[in-house]
């Protein structure tokens, strides 16, 4: 029989539930929270885990492919911390009452899957209405640490886990998403992390900075400021010139069905979805001698929303923000190893026509960051 191994987490309301019959007849008992350790432990190395967007496509969850993720996780490293889910685990309803029931098929999902916590991010699929973000709040958002913005307790917060700080941003608030509504509460969190004695600084949000397959549609709102409404430009700059000055590791997002990693003025932004959800179609880059007439086409038809991101289109340029550009459309999460020597970043994937089989292998690897900063 497995050993069942659990964490202590500080909030945990939910039973423990089974599900039978999944496909690869693992059980693991399964919590909904965060991990509630000592806030500046010695720093040890660990591991924790990635993944988003589980919705269906034509139903609330693909199960199929959210399953063998969570397997997978755990098929790769059984001492897995935990995960961070970047929202959209649902596809959503304007229903309240559908949409609890379908957040709460999640939670049966996840934890009858997994034995490691589930620290949660909400995506705009979860968001459609004021009555699915407070359902939203009671469902996830009691379980989690109530120290962010007054109006966003339960959606953003953050907390401590051996000498690294974890931070999670609302992106998706009902009526007012796609920006970071408390940059100055997000700048507190971040600067008192070092003076504190924390080596590592992680943000998780749904909705990226820097689009890499919805150029319209991320935090700087292309399809408004090439109208000149630069407000959700001007606010995603500021954003990430706030994370370049405190030396953040990275930042995690999920919303773009694809996989994507790229080093923008210093700082990694990480695209981990789709752990369900339709693959989507990473930035056409410049058309090469010989492309086709429909790369041209496609090319050209983004090129005047990368102008007005900033992002290069010259030759050789690759229609994303950064450099150091890794991107594949798959069903994939990352795993992410904290080390003594620096922060190391492992993709496992599987292409969405191989879904039948599910066998995630190892796609990208990476060191995220070096030494940790003194």
């Amino acid at each position: 029989m497995k050993t069942i191994k659990t964490i202590s987490i500080s909030v945990l309301s939910i039973s423990i539930l089974f599900l039978a019959g999944c496909p690869r007849q693992l059980q693991y008992q399964g919590m909904l929270g965060f991990p509630n350790y000592p806030k500046h432990t010695e720093a040890e190395p660990f591991t924790f885990a990635v993944a988003g967007d589980s919705q269906g496509t034509f139903t609330q969850i693909n199960k199929e492919v959210l399953w063998r993720v969570m397997d997978d996780i755990q098929f790769r490293d059984s001492n897995t911390a935990f995960t961070v889910v970047t929202g959209d685990m649902i596809h959503g309803s304007s229903d309240s009452q559908v949409a609890m029931r379908a957040m709460q098929e999640w939670q049966e999902i996840v934890t009858s899957h997994f034995h490691a916590p589930i620290v949660p991010v909400c995506g705009n699929h979860e968001i459609q209405t004021e009555k699915t973000q407070e359902v939203y709040r009671q469902l996830f958002g009691s379980h989690v640490p109530q120290n962010g913005p007054e109006d966003e307790r339960g959606l953003s917060y953050y907390f401590d886990y051996n000498r690294c700080r974890f931070i999670v941003i609302d992106t998706a608030f009902y009526g007012d998403m796609y920006r970071v509504r408390h940059i100055d509460w997000l700048e507190n969190v971040i600067k008192t992390a070092r003076p504190a004695g924390v080596n590592h600084i992680f943000v998780f949000g749904h909705i990226p900075a820097w689009p890499v397959a919805h150029i319209k549609n991320s935090l700087p709102n292309a399809a408004n400021a090439i109208n000149g409404e630069t407000s959700s430009l001007d606010a995603t700059r500021r954003f990430w010139n706030l994370l370049k000055e405190y030396r953040v590791d990275a930042y995690f997002c999920g919303h773009e069905h694809v996989y994507a990693r790229q080093n923008v003025g210093g700082v990694w932004q990480i695209n981990t979805c789709s752990a369900g959800a339709g693959l989507g179609t990473i930035n056409p880059g410049y058309p090469g001698t010989g492309a086709s007439q429909k790369a041209k086409d496609a090319f050209e038809a983004n090129k005047p929303y990368y102008e007005i991101l900033g992002y290069p289109t010259g030759a050789g340029s690759n229609g994303q923000a950064g450099t150091q550009f890794v991107g594949a459309s798959v069903f994939n999460y990352v795993l992410v190893d904290v080390l003594s020597s620096g922060v190391r970043l492992r993709m496992y994937g599987v292409k969405e026509t191989d879904s039948l089989g599910l066998n995630f292998e190892l796609m990208d690897q990476f060191e995220l960051s070096p030494v940790p900063v003194k």
